[in-house]
């Protein structure tokens, strides 16, 4: 995925070479360097959009969450059982014009709350992997294990555009959040619950560039853009294993780091103009994100005094999804 869309960055910045954009030569109604969010016969210097992001993430950790003893200790369910379906959530963005050829632009999405759960139901014959469920009470023998994944993300911006004619260039600062959840939760009629718990935390922050093309028609238009940032990456991860109906602390360890991640995002993105200020926006967003710390990849199921003393952070996301909203400009 990662080759995908730095190619298909090279094919935008490929394509606007062969645009034959000539900033001497005037348009029909206003110079050649024009505000880059505006069309050449109209220029609006402040707009606002409100969208609805429809975004889906990938779920790739595929371990050994819950054994069958009675069956030879054979998975009877695994990560591929937790599934993250599509989420809704905000997408705000509004924009400046500095001069006729530079806008300042702010971006907020975020709000977007993943969840699965899975669950293992048995007889006195449920059991988590590895020495840590024949180290204690509940989390062996019992009558029902259930897994539990949340993921949450944030995403502010601000960039600075300058517009060639119909390629505009943006050069801007990003910050990116994701926070994970995990969850295992052991019932049993004998001893109760107990649970064991990962959170996982990801802020990535720091500088990217971007492109972006202008196909601007006279009632609707394709903008399509791609981003790109090397940011760093403060995360951390925080294990608590509880037993006896939750009345014994096995485990309660935290450990952050830090580390280099890359951000890259593609925008189909169009609209269709409904009145002069106001437009109907849609399009399609992908996003890539590596070198993240996801809670599953933090499970541990040893019985050692250096258990669950580690960080994953090596593994990626994809989110990808429609978009719908509304722009008002002036």
């Amino acid at each position: 995925m990662k080759k995908f869309l730095f190619g298909l960055t090279l094919f935008m910045a490929s394509a606007s070479m062969m645009l034959s954009v000539n900033a001497d030569e005037p348009c029909d109604a206003c110079d050649a360097c024009t505000y880059s969010l505006s069309d050449c016969k109209t220029k609006k210097p402040l707009w606002f959009s409100a969208d609805a992001l429809f975004l889906n993430r990938s779920q790739k950790f595929s371990g050994n969450l819950v054994l069958d003893e009675d069956n030879n200790l054979a998975p009877v369910l695994t990560g591929n059982d937790l599934s993250f379906g599509t989420v809704a959530g905000p997408r705000l963005a509004g924009g400046i014009g500095l001069t006729d050829c530079l806008s300042l632009e702010g971006v907020y999405f975020g709000l977007h709350d993943w969840s699965a759960t899975g669950i293992a139901l048995g007889n006195n014959n449920r059991s988590i992997p590895g020495d840590l469920g024949l180290a204690t009470f509940d989390y062996f023998a019992a009558d029902a294990i259930q897994a539990s994944y949340g993921s949450r993300i944030q995403n502010v911006e601000a960039n600075l555009w300058k517009s060639f004619g119909k390629v505009d260039v943006l050069g801007g600062f990003r910050h990116f959040g994701m926070f994970d959840d995990f969850r295992l939760a052991t019932f049993d009629a004998d001893t109760f619950q107990s649970d064991y718990r990962i959170d996982t935390k990801n802020h990535l922050y720091g500088g990217q560039v971007g492109l972006r093309l202008n196909f601007v028609g006279e009632y609707f238009s394709f903008r399509p853009e791609a981003k790109f940032g090397v940011l760093s990456n403060t995360n951390g991860q925080s294990s608590t294993v509880r037993d006896l109906n939750n009345t014994l602390l096995l485990r309660d360890v935290d450990v952050s780091s830090r580390t280099t991640s890359t951000l890259s995002e593609l925008r189909l993105v169009g609209d269709c103009k409904l009145t002069k200020c106001f437009s109907v926006n849609y399009g399609y967003n992908l996003l890539w994100a590596t070198n993240l710390a996801q809670a599953p990849y933090q499970l541990d199921f040893t019985d050692t005094a250096a258990s669950s003393q580690f960080l994953n952070d090596s593994h990626s996301v994809f989110l990808h999804g429609a978009s719908v909203g509304l722009t008002f400009s002036r």
